[in-house]
């Protein structure tokens, strides 16, 4: 609300500050979110108790597998625990290979595993993670006894089908497995796969945003949906109709990541607004799809992609008309990187203990075939054989994987920092939205 006031050019913002109605909605806000998230809370560690001591579960697949060195993991939403019907999803981890699908209602006998809190100052929080995946624990089973097939999610079970597809004709027409797993994590944020050296040379090269599907992926996938339907001659309206249907189903392919829900409904907002005839606001699309996401799990704020995208791109928004005065792509792109980088500048070093300073270098090499990558990934993803466009693609993620481990081994691409404690961080942001406001303010005078 408060950045929505200090970008209008109409509002009169003296009048609004001072306006009692703001204030009192501004303070139900905070009351009524406070009570539902401690109720969520307490409904949690509630979950968490009561499956401490459980050893016999029913429940449905609600993801594809993911197969790891030693298991294969599931999410399991729990239907009956201790012959009670419950709603409790939880990560399901099988030793050795399973062939459970998406929608396999079944029955195991297994081990309740707690998630762990962070035991150091700043450390990772497990507990936290799955708390903002919507997950409560993880059962460990030898097997599974399926009871009933196809009880999940019709388009869930579509969008799980179209990804075992996906991952099937990479596989099939991508030689090497590294480039193979870095594809799957660029075209539907899978990175499960990714050898950890490469995930950290991705990292520290600031390239790791290519790993995590976001707004980037979605503008070049609504420009490919928008042209293949032109070719179809449809009409403008029902164009616009299709693609946010093809956008909600991209959520669920994607397995509904925030940076992707937010992409997919600001840009799903935008094409609203043009529809109704309506003037489309880009910080209020970014709020609405915010909120729709706490609401549906008020924990996702410690997801660290949410953290990250919606700075990110709120930092965009705001400080591009600041920086970028000249047209030229290289100039946007550099433009674009570094408001990026302002806006979660203190974020990094409380979450990485690191800044960079070949971020610049590193985005603009690699603005120039991510695009490519991500549009001929897609169409080698079709059951269809075109010879030679594997072989490009494959050239494209060498250069990519190159690219980062180059910029990964530059002593400026990663130098460690002490993480900032909340005054320093507070006392940034206060300065950086004054900067913002003043030059707007500055702006509308002139």
């Amino acid at each position: 609300m408060l950045i929505y006031f200090l970008t209008k050019k109409e509002i009169r913002y003296e009048a609004i500050l001072k306006t009692k109605k703001w204030a009192i909605i501004f303070i139900l806000c905070i009351l009524i979110s406070y009570i539902l998230t401690s109720i969520e809370n307490k409904q949690y560690e509630d979950k968490n108790e009561f499956m401490s001591d459980s050893k016999e579960f029913v429940g449905i697949i609600i993801s594809n597998p993911i197969k790891k060195e030693y298991n294969t993991r599931y999410v399991l939403k729990l239907t009956k625990v201790k012959e009670k019907t419950v709603n409790i999803t939880v990560y399901l981890s099988m030793k050795g290979e399973e062939n459970l699908e998406y929608g396999d209602e079944i029955f195991l006998k297994g081990e309740y595993d707690k998630p762990d809190t962070a035991r150091n100052d700043k450390g990772f929080d497990y507990k936290n993670y799955l708390k903002s995946n919507g997950i409560v624990g993880t059962v460990e089973a030898e097997d599974a006894k399926v009871i009933y097939k196809n009880k999940g999610n019709i388009f869930q079970a579509l969008a799980c089908k179209v990804q075992r597809i996906i991952e099937t004709q990479i596989r099939q027409k991508i030689k090497d497995e590294e480039h193979q797993d870095v594809l799957l994590g660029i075209l539907l944020g899978n990175d499960e796969g990714i050898d950890n050296k490469t995930e950290e040379d991705f990292r520290k090269s600031s390239l790791s945003h290519i790993l995590a599907v976001s707004g980037m992926h979605v503008a070049y996938i609504i420009t490919i949906v928008d042209y293949l339907l032109n070719k179809l001659q449809i009409g403008k309206r029902r164009i616009k109709v299709i693609t946010i249907l093809f956008l909600s189903f991209f959520i669920l392919l994607t397995n509904n990541t925030p940076s992707v829900r937010r992409a997919c409904i600001m840009a799903g907002l935008g094409i609203i607004a043009i529809l109704t005839n309506q003037k489309s606001d880009i910080i209020n699309n970014m709020a609405i799809s915010l909120l729709i996401t706490l609401i549906q799990n008020p924990f996702s704020i410690f997801n660290t992609g949410l953290i990250l995208s919606y700075s990110a791109t709120l930092g965009i928004i705001l400080l591009m008309p600041i920086f970028s005065k000249k047209e030229g792509k290289i100039r946007s792109i550099i433009a674009v990187s570094i408001c990026a980088q302002i806006a979660i500048l203190p974020i990094s070093m409380v979450l990485f203990q690191s800044i960079s300073f070949t971020f610049i270098f590193s985005n603009v090499i690699i603005s120039f075939i991510i695009g490519i990558i991500i549009m001929l990934g897609f169409i080698i993803s079709i059951p269809i054989n075109i010879p030679i466009l594997p072989r490009i693609v494959d050239i494209l993620i060498f250069v990519l994987i190159a690219v980062s481990k180059f910029f990964s081994n530059i002593p400026l691409s990663h130098i460690l920092v002490c993480p900032p404690n909340r005054i320093i961080i507070i006392l940034y942001y206060t300065i950086l939205v004054s900067c913002v406001y003043f030059k707007n303010l500055k702006r509308k005078t002139i």
